[in-house]
């Protein structure tokens, strides 16, 4: 699922934070939520957190895309 279809599925307040602390580490409970949300890890496309439990980050694209819409640009899908 791309992060577009995903990020709706996410409660208000868990896109807020992920904006607000946009590239940090996504800890529990919140990488729960956005697996739950459709996010897949360990996939190897861009929407994804990383399979490492030591490495809880998404990906670049993924900072980029939420970036674009705290800036309220329309990413790219």
């Amino acid at each position: 699922m791309d992060i577009a279809s995903w990020w709706l599925r996410l409660a208000t307040e868990d896109q807020q934070y992920l904006i607000a602390n946009n590239g940090d580490e996504v800890r529990e409970p919140l990488r729960s939520r956005v697996v739950a949300a459709g996010a897949v890890i360990g996939s190897p496309l861009w929407w994804s957190i990383s399979d490492d439990p030591s490495d809880s980050t998404l990906a670049d694209a993924v900072t980029d895309w939420i970036e674009a819409v705290a800036n309220g640009e329309t990413p790219m899908p």
